[in-house]
């Protein structure tokens, strides 16, 4: 039954961000032809008014791409209230399933979109810079760059093999606990007050999250400290610039691995307290 609820999940949210990802492609070739035009004509004083218009199109383009990822949010977000809070809640929980399974399936459908979404905005940048920018067709002047950071990441011993697979989870775990916290600040928000369930909502995310940055706050802190004197005494050659970022990419690494932990404790708690309240506070009468 979990299989079918989240291809109903799937189906129903598909139907609005399937073609908008599509859309967003197509703005980012839009971007590309603009940046690709604006590369061309350089500074040249002939051509000011094509300029203004390319740079326009180019800044509306890459402002419709971050859009983009914020009406995956939204549509997810909607649906998961439109689906359990307003009258078509009631026909939702007279279906033969458990909660868990229907938080679950929407969950899963949340996630799996941002996926798609994270896929789409990757696609639209890596076709922005490799044949938008430089003068050639393709523009691969960024990879001896790239390779550079990578050996002085080698040389400072930061493992950027480790920091690249604990920053992808750290994003995947992050994703998730943010839709679980907002899915629990919706129920939430729907047990407290009838009339105004999603005002209650956002203010209900608002103190869960006020709670949550303090704390990820003070163990940033004090983790940010004790991985800067180790990289320090690790390295006691270290220059000051080279000093820098080790100190900055090691912490960054210790900050992802810190993340997955206290996302994954905080995503666990948020889905079974919203379980917990669906199957026996709500009242949808």
């Amino acid at each position: 039954m979990l299989g079918r609820l989240f291809k109903y999940d799937m189906k129903s949210t598909s139907s609005i961000l399937a073609p908008v990802s599509a859309l967003a492609l197509l703005v980012a070739m839009l971007a590309t032809v603009s940046l690709k035009v604006l590369v061309k004509l350089g500074d040249n004083p002939k051509a000011a008014a094509l300029n203004v218009t390319m740079t326009t199109i180019f800044v509306l383009s890459i402002l419709s791409i971050i859009v983009y990822a914020v009406v995956c949010w939204v549509v997810q977000l909607y649906h998961f209230y439109k689906g359990l809070y307003t009258d078509e809640g009631y026909l939702t929980f007279t279906l033969p399933v458990k909660c868990w399974q229907i938080l679950l399936s929407k969950l899963l459908c949340a996630v799996l979109w941002m996926i798609i979404s994270f896929a789409v905005i990757a696609l639209c940048a890596a076709v922005i810079i490799l044949f938008g920018s430089g003068d050639g067709v393709v523009n691969l002047d960024w990879v001896p760059s790239l390779q550079d950071a990578l050996n002085a990441l080698k040389s400072l011993k930061v493992s950027y093999i480790r920091m690249i697979i604990t920053a992808v989870l750290s994003l995947l775990i992050s994703t998730v606990c943010g839709f679980s916290v907002f899915f629990l600040s919706i129920t939430v928000g729907a047990i407290i007050s009838k009339k105004h369930k999603v005002l209650a909502g956002i203010g209900t995310y608002y103190g869960i999250n006020l709670i949550l940055s303090t704390i990820n706050s003070l163990l940033s802190v004090l983790v940010g400290g004790s991985t800067a004197n180790k990289v320090v005494e690790d390295n006691p050659a270290l220059d000051t610039a080279s000093g820098a970022f080790g100190i900055l990419f090691s912490a960054i690494d210790e900050a992802n691995i810190l993340g997955l932990i206290v996302n994954t404790t905080v995503a666990v708690l948020a889905f079974f307290i919203c379980n917990y309240l669906m199957k026996n506070k709500l009242n949808l009468a």
